[in-house]
């Protein structure tokens, strides 16, 4: 009896050494496939990311080329909107010094601002180099600059005379550069 116990369960080994056998086999067959199809979906692909690359145009946004244009968004107006939004908000809280030009920023922080904008907007993938990207952060840069002297200025121009207002009129009632009381008031 315990030989038969014994044949039996050698029995089972082996049919499930067979299995065994037939599954890896089966396997080593879908790994193949699977490596065939990742090689042509490769160099398929390869083609494509060509073919949708935008290179660089000569010349800078606003100077040589308008942006909008060369970004393929002409039609798309919002969508270029959204993207600029991004950016602006991405240099402020990738923590890009307004104040300096973009040559003077830190790489790394340009690199995480690319990365990031190309994440919430898989359209900047399309830009070698990050190019679009790179144009949309130098105009902001040049126009918040601009901006702030802009401001600069003003407020220096109220500090050296503040007794004028913005109409050019003065504030005081008299010579005397004294506010007079109005008597309704009291």
């Amino acid at each position: 009896m315990a030989t038969a116990v014994r044949q039996a369960l050698q029995n089972r080994v082996n049919e499930q050494e067979a299995e065994l056998q037939w599954l890896k086999a089966d396997l080593d067959k879908a790994l193949a496939a699977k490596r065939d199809m990742e090689c042509h979906v490769a160099i398929s692909s390869v083609g494509k990311n060509e073919q949708d690359t935008i290179d660089k145009p000569k010349g800078s946004a606003g100077n040589g080329f308008a942006l909008i244009d060369e970004m393929e968004l002409q039609d798309k107006r919002q969508t270029y909107l959204n993207i600029q939004c991004t950016v602006r908000a991405l240099c402020h809280e990738g923590g890009l010094n307004l104040q300096r030009m973009y040559c003077q920023q830190s790489t790394r922080d340009l690199a995480n601002i690319f990365e990031v904008a190309k994440k919430c907007h898989p359209y900047l993938n399309r830009f070698r180099n990050n190019w679009a990207a790179v144009e949309l952060v130098k105009r902001y840069l040049a126009n918040h600059r601009k901006h702030t002297r802009m401001l600069e200025q003003l407020i220096a121009s109220e500090v050296d005379d503040p007794a004028t207002g913005s109409s050019g009129e003065s504030l005081t009632g008299d010579a005397s550069g004294e506010v007079p009381i109005n008597p309704d008031l009291q």
